[in-house]
């Protein structure tokens, strides 16, 4: 079979292009408004800042004086106050009709007292002896031949009849002791003391006069130390000028302990001991 297919008509398309439409922007021009010239001219004014002045009150701030006392209950204090009494010697305690008598054994008295330290000399005139080691305290020892005698003279002591003894007396007759007494030369008394002001060269200077002991190698020194007594060999000394100022003394059998002894205040003492302490050469 040999049959003819029908012929198509071609279909004629529209013209796309016309149909396209291009939008075209749309230009508005702006609308000014209209302002009256009465209407800018307040704005258009500068106005300059004003100065304010502002009063502040500044408060008050009232001082420990200007404050007004507040009403309280008074308080009670107390304030205690610490004095030192000034150091006093034993001649300034003692009360001069301070002088009694004690019966201390069957043949002897003893007169005691603060006061009997203001009449050392008229005490020894009486026969009294001065013992430290009596008991019941040191005090004056007299025999009871003396009773009658030493009860006159305290009676006129405590009426007033009685002057103390001259302290520059008592000095030179305790002095004048010292030296007379045997013991002198092996050390163990206490050491007198001479002052004189040279006023003729300067009145601002003084020289002063000690007189100590003058130890020697290979005596014995006893360090007293309250009740306490060591003793000590003399090892060496020193002299300067022919005075013996220096000495080393060291313990029986250790020479090579040595302690140094210098002359002090009139005294031998232990140098750098601060401990009150007496030395006695033997």
């Amino acid at each position: 079979m040999n049959e003819k297919l029908p012929t198509q008509t071609p279909v004629q398309m529209p013209n796309l292009q016309a149909l396209i439409v291009t939008p075209q922007p749309i230009v508005t021009s702006p609308t000014v408004a209209q302002i009256p010239p009465q209407t800018l001219e307040p704005l258009l004014q500068v106005k300059v800042p004003q100065t304010v002045q502002l009063q502040i009150q500044a408060p008050q701030i009232q001082t420990p004086q200007q404050q007004a006392p507040q009403q309280q209950a008074p308080l009670e204090q107390t304030q205690t106050v610490l004095t030192q009494p000034a150091r006093q010697t034993l001649t300034q305690l003692a009360d001069p009709k301070d002088v009694r008598t004690e019966t201390y054994t069957d043949k002897s008295f003893v007169i005691r007292g603060t006061g009997t330290i203001l009449y050392p000399l008229q005490l020894t005139s009486l026969g009294g002896k001065w013992n430290k080691n009596l008991r019941g305290g040191g005090g004056w020892i007299f025999s009871n031949k003396k009773t009658q005698k030493a009860t006159t003279w305290i009676q006129n002591v405590q009426s007033g009849l009685v002057q103390p003894d001259d302290p520059e007396q008592i000095k030179a007759v305790r002095a004048e002791k010292r030296q007379r007494s045997p013991r002198a030369t092996t050390g163990i008394t206490t050491t007198t003391t001479t002052i004189a002001i040279t006023a003729a060269t300067n009145p601002d200077m003084q020289s002063v006069q000690w007189t100590v002991f003058r130890p020697r190698v290979h005596m014995k020194a006893r360090l007293k130390v309250g009740q306490v007594v060591a003793e000590y060999d003399v090892g060496r000394v020193e002299e300067h000028n022919g005075v013996v100022d220096t000495a080393f003394i060291h313990p029986s059998g250790h020479p090579t302990t040595e302690s140094k002894l210098v002359i002090c205040n009139g005294a031998w003492q232990v140098w750098g001991y601060a401990e009150d302490h007496s030395v006695f050469f033997q």
